[in-house]
């Protein structure tokens, strides 16, 4: 049996005490119009949620950044796992990954604010990097992470060059291999 009830202002349900329940134990329950939820903590217990919406604004109304930034935090569950989370830091701005282990957070940069120019803040060592097509260094120079010395570069080649040339503390654009030695060598060396 339907019920339907209308009315004109406010309708309010109101426990008793601050610990009560108002449960709705329904297999659906369909809320048509907006949803305004206020309160400290909201927590929500379904296996899969699908929002429609494609923007999810977190510290929304905040009148200035807030420090803390705001995060994602996966949690790994209760058997001593750390929790992971990708955070916005706004006291370093930089967008950054984070592990939680034992309460304590260990942090890296992933990306600093898009208003400096520069997106990553760091490139870290890939133990087996590969191209998935080709190099294109034209013009363009390979450096040392050691004081910024700049190992080789590719330029134009000069007569009976290759332009690929090693600058370092002894060296000055020596060229590395020319196609004249590399035509001796291959004679010599078979």
């Amino acid at each position: 049996m339907s019920t339907y009830k209308r009315i004109a202002g406010d309708y309010t349900i109101q426990s008793v005490n601050t610990s009560d329940r108002i449960i709705i134990n329904s297999g659906n329950v369909f809320i048509e119009g907006n949803l305004w939820v206020s309160g400290n903590t909201q927590t929500y217990t379904s296996n899969n949620a699908s929002i429609t919406n494609n923007i999810i604004t977190l510290n929304a109304g905040v009148p200035t950044p807030n420090p803390a930034g705001a995060s994602i935090v996966v949690s790994r569950g209760t058997s001593g796992q750390s929790n992971a989370a990708i955070s916005w830091n706004e006291t370093v701005g930089a967008w950054q990954i984070s592990e939680v282990v034992n309460g304590s957070y260990y942090t890296a940069n992933i990306a600093t604010s898009t208003t400096t120019g520069s997106f990553l803040s760091a490139v870290n060592q890939d133990p087996a990097p590969f191209l998935g097509g080709n190099l294109n260094i034209w013009s363009k120079s390979i450096y040392s992470n050691i004081s910024g010395v700049q190992l080789w570069s590719v330029s134009s080649p000069g007569a009976g060059g290759t332009g690929l040339t090693v600058t370092n503390s002894t060296y000055a654009n020596v060229e590395l291999m020319s196609k004249t030695k590399s035509i001796v060598y291959s004679i010599i060396f078979g």
